[in-house]
């Protein structure tokens, strides 16, 4: 029976982005219906971000993927700091942000992903 350090790194890869891609789209979509608190985000997000970094992957086309979904959620933080009003704060303070990139990303890692 093939343990674990026998898996496919491309297949175990994609496993965790479609479990952590799911978490990232229902950020998403609470992101689009309007002004989200950046720390939530950031704190929802943290765990998800950290595997999309260091995806494990062996093809080239896919852990550039995956590592695009990674920079995008490192963007949605970057915003909820860039939007702050003056005096404003990340826990108390909420911001409408742009998850343009960040779909784009999901839905190229799906595509990365599609068949493994």
């Amino acid at each position: 029976m093939a343990g674990p350090a026998d898996a496919d790194p491309d297949r175990v890869a994609c496993a965790r982005h479609a479990e952590s891609g799911a978490l990232v789209r229902r950020v998403v979509a609470e992101i689009e219906k309007g002004p989200v608190l950046p720390a939530g985000v950031a704190i929802i997000l943290v765990g998800s971000r950290s595997g999309y970094g260091t995806p494990g992957s062996t093809d080239p086309s896919l852990t550039a993927a995956l590592q695009e979904v990674g920079a995008a959620i490192d963007d949605l933080d970057r915003q909820g700091h860039a939007k702050l009003p003056p005096g404003g704060d990340v826990a108390t303070s909420k911001v409408a942000l742009d998850p343009t990139r960040t779909i784009a990303a999901l839905d190229a890692a799906d595509a990365a992903c599609a068949g493994r």
